[in-house]
């Protein structure tokens, strides 16, 4: 899965509507990887605009973690948005991630939906050390554009519905998107306004 999605990325600028890149089908619900490392996996594929090919028996499926991951209506809707820009990688981006180092690397694309115009940010720890601690990933808003000024408001929703924030950046421009384990992630739909 890892390495589908860094060789997929290598031609991000290439995608959008009409011809879209494809790191191959979805392996969520065929017993390969953990829950965490499905919900990962569907984010990147999301992340990536890649098509959204089940590769599992859905009959099997049914009232299973994997299942909800594959119906996580935020997500879609992230996926089908109506710019359909690829994520490009924003943050750690040089890393070796072959190696069990811990970091975190980042995705951030612009997004429209109903004509509202956003943010999405996913940070991912690539760590394959499954004994490693959690690791808080930090992202500087300005610097990637995401607000315009030190002081503005930002309302963070978290696509795996987990606690909505909204961050009022109070003169500092990082702010925190949260705690990631190995293999795990945060996907962050984010708007920022100076009022």
């Amino acid at each position: 899965m890892k390495g589908n999605f860094l060789r997929n990325q290598a031609s991000a600028a290439a995608a959008g509507p009409g011809h879209w890149n494809d790191p191959d089908m979805l392996q969520i619900g065929n017993g390969l990887l953990t829950p965490a490392e499905e919900k990962t996996h569907f984010a990147l594929w999301v992340f990536a605009k890649a098509p959204l090919l089940i590769g599992c028996d859905l009959a099997n499926a049914t009232g299973t973690p994997s299942l909800a991951i594959l119906m996580n209506k935020e997500l879609i809707a992230i996926h089908q948005d109506d710019l359909g820009q690829q994520a490009v990688c924003t943050q750690n981006c040089d890393a070796n991630f072959y190696s069990n180092n811990g970091t975190i690397q980042t995705y951030q694309q612009q997004v429209m939906i109903g004509g509202e115009a956003f943010v999405t940010v996913l940070a991912v720890n690539w760590d394959d050390d499954g004994t490693a601690a959690p690791v808080e990933a930090f992202y500087d808003f300005v610097e990637h554009g995401i607000s315009f000024s030190k002081y503005d408001n930002c309302y963070m929703y978290d696509l795996w519905g987990g606690p909505d924030a909204v961050v009022n950046l109070y003169g500092q421009t990082t702010y925190s998107l949260g705690t990631i384990g190995p293999h795990e992630n945060v996907a962050k739909r984010i708007a920022c306004s100076p009022f």
